[in-house]
């Protein structure tokens, strides 16, 4: 606890010489000598000290002379002429016989005054030392000479002050114990107890700082210094002193706070800040000193007077205190302003950082040593880097730099810069910091993680071989070992990181093998199994998992290495033991990271094992063991598709609804209720596709389970307006809304008001303009125009629509003749959904394939349009090779066929026709259309056929593909619908040929006709051909 010297008040306390029993030869000497005496009295000691010269000079053999010497020596002491002073107490002895008393006073004072004299000298003085040891000789052979000596308290106290000095501390505290013991009750007793009390600070501080000290030992230490001080202050008989107390206090409070449990640590900071401000400013100390020491001249003056020379005496002595105490107050600094420096530390330590930075701001100025400016300038700057505000941070560290680089106190500060940068994500920025931090200290406690940051900096900017370089080169400097043990792991971690496995094992070994006994080696051991495992090695990975558990059965790795053991066994065919391995992952080891994970892997074995039941269960102990963690949606989804798959629908919609109950704020929760919807549709679709041909109470079933569908997507709406997932479930309110159009119950206008409604509803502007767009796209089915116009108004560059809600505006404006527009949404779709960075388009999220695919091919279409043959050509391969499986290469083929047709190449169109039709990722509404071109195509063969059978066969097989629309494409209104007026059209234009007698017989296919147009007018009320249907009917005799 070397910082407290400072600290320590010099209590040096020589007795004046009593010249009253010594009568001056002449008047004119004792006037002068009382004259001396009063302005040493007053503490004026250069006017004292010319004062006794002139007398020894005017009055060279009167025989005051010889104390007057002696007076001298004193003032010089006082003057911190140490030298001069000895020399003039030498000089006293070389007269007349001296008084038993005054060889007494000087061998006092000689001590004091080497005492002083090695306390000027700094501490790097190689004579201070020495000095010292001079100083302790004087005052022990003192000691020993004038056992009984009034002055033995002030003389032991000076012997232990000099060994303290020394570092002799076991001296030391035994002097001042000792005279403890001795002088229990004097009044100056308290300045031995203050001594004790730095003394064991002192101690204890060494023991807590030293590497293997003892440190229960140095905590008890300072709490037997905390009570010798706590002593002085409650006793109030020295307010200087207390004042003194007070401080020392608080700078022992302070390092216990640092050494104690953590717990323990705001109660013993509080203590210490309670101390700190209970330190007085030094011009209040020095008043009430100064008043005290003027008190002292009219006494003694009086008492001389008086001729009582007893009490002359011990008014002398107490001065002679006195005026040594002022003038150490008055030479020490200011102890408030360090007190308020380490209040602000305190609070810094306490995380209030404001106040830190409040409070030492406002001590900054009148801070007047080196490194209590340094320490002020520290502690700011480290709340602005705790604070992360960057400008201030950076700013303080370029001020610490200019002015204290290389101090131990910064050894963090680049390191935390560089962090605080890093943390930001400026890789870059932050590199130049742990360079510093390496550079201003090589050897610090900093320098291997310095260079760990280092490198993983260069990794963030993907500098691959930077980052091993900056290792490798740290390697070659030959550092210590808790550095080279940091480069040699990093250039592991690096191979490890890359998926360079041999060279990962190599480096982790050679960890291992180099830095054998460091926490490094343990994890190195555990990562040479684990990559092992990861280049496909699992039996070999086996025996190293094993050994590694075996050996470290306390490591914090030991859940890590279990479940990449059981993985391992998995893998190798041995399921069972597998699964056991990871299960005892989650039963002893539940809050550890792979625990959550276990679930889900074991749950993969049951899965291939079809063991439907074991799944389910595992994930409800998932879900209800780890409620917060956010894989619980994927537990949720995995119970969901096992009931869906298994028909369990009631089930799986309960599944949906329990996850969007308990987790109303997950943004996955939109999409569970999306999924309730499909569901709920799902079950009104197995209970018939034809509404009217249900009886009563499945009518009500599947009405119910329709409106549910559409009310939970409302619900959705209501809720979720910001979500991504609105236009997925606008698209399931659609098909909800369909069902219920070709059930009878709603039409055409009833769909638009119930959109039109949703939309006045939605509180969100981009909701609500994307409801619009799903509306605009029912109406496309009909009236293109008017939908264009529709989604032209709802449009915003500013909401992030579905893909397929862009695809349908995105061709209205080509086929509308607006390119530019339909450029800039294509490409705005492209933007919407991107490709995460470093991942293959082909291996995006499907969502985002679909989008990019959707946007390749309207681009296309642009460049079609705008007669760019080979740039259409370019965008249209691209779809191909990129998304092959995309139903728009498909349509790129469908709008080829229709050209085709118009080009009167009629098997070539059908070839692309028949691809479409028998493609499994074409879409219902693409194939329907598919079957609906098929047939006008074969409806133009037979009209130009001139052969009576083939014309014949070419109308059946237009008819064929005709009825089979409605059949199985119904969701697709618009087609169906067509598909049954021209099919009604041409059974009654091959009746027209037929008779009773052929085959099929005429009346049977007029009967198929009459079927076409009563189920068109039935199921498909609102469109075009009904009127026409219903007369084509009544022509024919209605049903």
């Amino acid at each position: 606890m070397k910082d407290l010297t400072s600290a320590i008040v010099v209590s040096l306390m020589p007795m004046m010489l009593w010249t009253g029993s010594l009568k001056a030869q002449s008047q004119a000497a004792g006037q002068e000598n009382e004259a001396a005496y009063a302005l040493l009295s007053a503490a004026d000691y250069k006017a004292a000290a010319a004062a006794y010269q002139g007398i020894i000079t005017g009055y060279p053999t009167d025989i005051l002379v010889q104390s007057a010497i002696i007076q001298l020596g004193i003032c010089q002491f006082y003057l911190g002429e140490f030298d001069k002073a000895l020399a003039s107490l030498e000089k006293s002895k070389t007269g007349p016989a001296l008084a038993p008393e005054q060889v007494e006073l000087i061998s006092n004072l000689n001590a004091q005054i080497l005492a002083a004299k090695a306390m000027s000298l700094p501490p790097t003085d190689a004579k201070r030392k020495g000095i010292f040891e001079q100083a302790i000789k004087s005052y022990t052979d003192f000691i020993s000479k004038y056992p009984k000596s009034s002055d033995l308290e002030a003389v032991n106290y000076g012997r232990a002050l000099c060994e303290y000095q020394i570092s002799d501390f076991e001296k030391a505290a035994a002097n001042l114990r000792e005279n403890i013991q001795k002088f229990p009750t004097t009044p100056t007793i308290d300045g031995s107890r203050n001594l004790l009390a730095i003394t064991l600070a002192t101690q204890g501080g060494e023991m807590l700082s030293k590497d293997g000290g003892d440190k229960d030992k140095g905590l008890d230490l300072l709490k037997q210094a905390e009570e010798l001080l706590r002593g002085i202050i409650t006793g109030k008989k020295d307010l200087a002193l207390v004042n003194d107390a007070n401080f020392q206090l608080g700078e022992i409070l302070f390092m216990r706070a640092a050494f104690s449990p953590e717990a323990d640590r705001k109660g013993i900071y509080e203590q210490a800040a309670g101390a700190y401000m209970a330190v007085l400013p030094k011009e209040d100390i020095v008043a009430m000193q100064e008043d005290k020491v003027k008190s002292y001249g009219p006494q003694k003056i009086s008492a001389l007077r008086a001729k009582n020379f007893p009490l002359k005496n011990k008014l002398d002595k107490e001065n002679e205190r006195e005026l040594k105490k002022l003038a150490e107050i008055t030479a020490k600094p200011d102890q408030i302003a360090q007190a308020l420096l380490k209040l602000g530390e305190i609070f810094f330590n306490a995380g209030k950082y404001n106040e830190s930075r409040v409070v030492i701001t406002h001590v900054e100025p009148f801070l007047t040593s080196d490194d209590e400016k340094m320490r002020a300038l520290y502690y700011t700057t480290m709340g602005y880097v705790v604070q992360n505000a960057m400008d201030s941070a950076l700013q303080g560290y370029e001020k610490f730099q200019a002015a204290y680089k290389g101090k131990p106190l910064g050894e963090n500060l680049p390191f935390l810069i560089g962090n605080m940068i890093l943390a930001k994500g400026d890789n870059a920025g932050s590199i130049p910091y742990f360079e510093e931090s390496i550079q201003i200290y090589p050897a610090g406690r900093l320098a291997g993680l310095s260079v760990a940051q280092k490198a993983q900096a260069q990794l963030g900017l993907k500098q691959y071989d930077e980052a091993l370089k900056t290792f490798q080169d740290s390697l070659q400097k030959n550092p210590s070992p808790d550095v080279g043990v940091v480069a040699q792991f990093g250039i592991a971690n690096i191979y490890r990181d890359t998926s360079k496995w041999d060279d990962a094992i190599k480096a982790f070994q050679t960890t291992i093998e180099k830095y054998p006994s460091t926490s490094q080696a343990t994890e190195s051991a555990y990562w040479v199994a684990a990559c092992t495992q990861q280049k496909g090695d699992n039996a070999g990975a086996i025996p190293l998992l094993e050994k590694f558990l075996a050996s470290n059965t306390e490591s914090p790795l030991v859940p890590l290495a279990t479940f990449v053991l059981g993985n391992a066994q998995i893998a190798t065919g041995q399921s069972e033991v597998g699964v056991a391995s990871l299960a005892k992952v989650a039963a002893e080891f539940p809050d550890s990271p792979p625990a959550p994970f276990t679930y889900f892997a074991r749950s993969q074995v049951f899965a291939a094992k079809q063991d439907v039941a074991e799944v389910n269960k595992l994930m409800r102990e998932f879900i209800e063991k780890y409620p917060k963690d956010e894989k619980v949606y994927f537990a949720y989804n995995s119970i969901g598709q096992n009931a869906s798959s298994a028909g369990k629908v009631d089930e799986a919609i309960a599944t949906w609804k329990e996850f969007v109950e308990r987790y109303p704020e997950d943004p996955r929760a939109p999409s569970a209720l999306v999924s309730v919807s499909e569901l709920q549709r799902t079950t009104a679709e197995r209970l018939a596709t034809n509404y009217t041909s249900l009886n009563e109470a499945d009518r009500v079933k599947w009405k119910d389970a329709v409106d549910g569908s559409s009310a939970t997507i409302e619900a959705l709406l209501t809720k979720y307006p910001q979500s991504g997932d609105v236009s997925a479930a606008l698209q399931s309110y659609l098909a909800s809304q369909r069902m219920l159009i070709r059930s009878g119950l709603k039409d055409d206008a009833a769909v638009e008001a119930s959109f039109q409604a949703q939309a006045e509803q939605a509180s969100d502007a981009g909701a609500r303009s994307k409801i619009l767009f799903a509306l605009s796209g029912f109406i496309a089915e009909k009236d293109k125009p008017r939908a264009l116009a529709k989604m032209s108004e709802a449009y915003s560059a500013e909401v992030v629509y579905g893909p397929k809600d862009i695809d349908v505006y995105g061709l209205a404006l080509v086929d509308s003749g607006k390119l530019d527009e339909a450029q800039a949404v294509f490409e705005k779709l492209a933007t919407d959904y991107p490709a995460p960075a470093g991942v293959a388009p082909n291996a995006a999220p499907p969502l985002v394939q679909e989008a990019q695919a959707i946007s390749i091919f309207g681009k296309g279409r642009v460049a079609q349009q705008r007669g760019q043959t080979v740039e259409a050509g370019q965008f249209f391969q691209q779809l191909k090779s990129t998304y092959p499986w995309s139903p728009k290469v498909l349509e790129a083929d469908y709008g080829i066929a229709q050209s085709l047709r118009s080009q009167k190449k009629s098997d070539e169109a059908m070839a692309l026709l028949g691809g479409i039709i028998r493609a499994q990722n074409a879409t219902a509404e693409l194939r329907a259309n598919s079957f609906l071109l098929y047939g006008h195509i074969m409806k133009d063969k037979m009209a130009t056929e001139t052969d009576p059978k083939k014309k014949a066969e070419n109308c059946g097989a237009a008819i064929d593909f005709f009825m089979k629309i409605s059949q199985f494409y119904a969701g697709v209104p618009v087609a169906a619908a067509e598909g049954l007026w021209e099919g009604g059209q041409l059974l009654e234009l091959q009746a027209s040929t037929l008779t009773e007698e052929s085959k099929p017989k005429k009346s049977e296919q007029l009967a198929r006709a009459k079927a076409c147009y009563a189920q068109l007018e039935k199921e498909f009320p609102s469109d075009k051909h009904v009127e026409q249907a219903k007369q084509r009917l009544q022509a024919l005799g209605g049903m």
